[in-house]
């Protein structure tokens, strides 16, 4: 794709992207404890993602003979197609009605959502590990009012584990790629979203945000627009920018981890015990994300501040969980994250 003078063609960035794509693997395979993890993002879905932050303030618009136009990121970089949870949530019947036929499937880079079948080995093997970590502290003497813990080590060294999340982290595609922007082309598109609309989705799934019409509304007079960046932002920042991304977030897991990711007691079902209250398991998160994408959608996309959020969910989560939830959800409903009273 060509830009003008002193700009590169965002399609450039994604191609020099997938070049850091052992960076972001190293990433997915150190941040997944469930398998639900990759219905929110594939290893293209994070490199993009990162590109678009890298873009963010500097991103631009043109086409033939009229010069670059900024634009902001919240329009090409918020709106999301959930193809993943959308599999999940919609019936076979109403799944097939949108009519995302093989062609589409392979022009955007689609990826089949985790099997039940995987989530359910998966998780039925997490419940052997704690059972087998409990019989060994029975059997060494210790005190069977504790809880036992399985930590995210514990997962990944165990070899059926393990093979589960390699397997859905070496795939290639998108579990949910930008609504406007055409990969191929690094072009404003609106193709996507005008089939997603004549098929019915924003009718059929509570997981469609209004905010994608609105956006719509104001891209259309840019549709097949190439989107760039200045040339000097690029030069100046770019290497600078995936030495630290990478590292800066493999930093904020392994701080998180320790005390977010635990698996204990709570994730087999029970009641926890009181020390460990404050200890969120990976099913405390799961359920909390379910009960707040609900919440919002019962009450028609609330705006209230995100701990009034968690109050009214009794999210019964640690900090570090519960701000992990809200990214989450702010995926799927991205007027979330627009500035005001959700902070």
């Amino acid at each position: 794709m060509f830009a003008p003078t002193g700009y590169i063609p965002l399609v450039d960035l994604f191609f020099e992207a997938f070049e850091h794509e052992p960076q972001v693997y190293k990433y997915l395979i150190q941040s997944t404890t469930d398998l639900e993890r990759f219905d929110f993002g594939m290893t293209c879905d994070i490199l993009t993602g990162w590109v678009m932050e890298f873009c963010r303030g500097k991103l631009c618009i043109t086409s033939d003979g009229i010069s670059a136009i900024t634009i902001s990121n919240i329009a090409l970089e918020s709106p999301r197609f959930p193809w993943s949870l959308i599999q999940r949530e919609l019936s076979d019947e109403n799944c097939a009605s949108l009519n995302v036929n093989e062609k589409m499937i392979e022009y955007y880079q689609l990826v089949q959502p985790v099997s039940q079948n995987d989530k359910q080995q998966f998780f039925d093997r997490v419940i052997t590990l704690f059972d087998e970590d409990s019989s060994k502290k029975t059997a060494d003497g210790h005190d069977e009012s504790k809880s036992s813990k399985i930590g995210w080590q514990d997962i990944l060294s165990d070899e059926s584990l393990r093979k589960l999340i390699t397997r859905y982290s070496e795939k290639h595609g998108f579990a949910y790629p930008h609504l406007f922007i055409d990969y191929r082309s690094g072009a404003v598109s609106l193709k996507l979203y005008d089939h997603l609309v004549r098929h019915g989705l924003p009718e059929v799934s509570g997981l469609w945000a209004h905010e994608y019409d609105s956006a719509a509304s104001v891209l259309r007079r840019f549709d097949g627009y190439t989107v760039c960046v200045p040339k000097a932002h690029y030069e100046k920042n770019w290497s600078k920018f995936w030495e630290e991304k990478a590292g800066k977030e493999l930093r904020l897991l392994e701080d998180s981890l320790p005390q977010s990711e635990l698996l204990d007691a709570g994730f087999v079902g029970g009641e926890q015990n009181a020390d460990t209250k404050t200890k969120s398991t990976v099913a405390d998160e799961t359920t909390a994300r379910k009960k707040l994408r609900q919440y919002i959608i019962d009450h028609e996309y609330p705006v209230m501040t995100k701990k009034a959020f968690k109050a009214n969910i009794a999210a019964d989560l640690g900090t570090n969980a519960w701000n992990r939830v809200w990214r989450e959800t702010v995926k799927v409903h991205p007027y979330l994250s627009k500035r005001g009273p959700k902070s």
